[in-house]
């Protein structure tokens, strides 16, 4: 084979695990974000059932800690696709 040929499927083989972990970096804060709106909407719901939260507050802090906990999650997941995309990019123009 030519050394140009095997540079580009190198390249692309780079490209694709970089794609796939971006991908994975994706789905999983997707999975963490999903269980912890799961996790508030059960709270809210058992504290309704058995008449713990009878304050709105408690509702309202529940609801503002999985909103942070959110907003956390997707920051640190689109810092670590830009780390991906860096380290990918790198390792195309060597």
């Amino acid at each position: 084979m030519h050394r140009a040929t095997v540079d580009a499927e190198a390249r692309v083989a780079n490209l694709r695990a970089a794609a796939h972990a971006r991908w994975a970096v994706a789905w999983l804060s997707g999975v963490v974000v999903l269980c912890l709106c799961v996790v508030a909407a059960l709270f809210v719901y058992l504290g309704r059932l058995y008449r713990y939260l009878e304050d709105i507050d408690t509702i309202v802090l529940i609801i503002s800690n999985v909103g942070i906990l959110t907003a956390g999650i997707l920051i640190g997941a689109r810092w670590m696709i830009r780390q991906l995309d860096d380290h990918s990019s790198d390792n195309a123009s060597d």
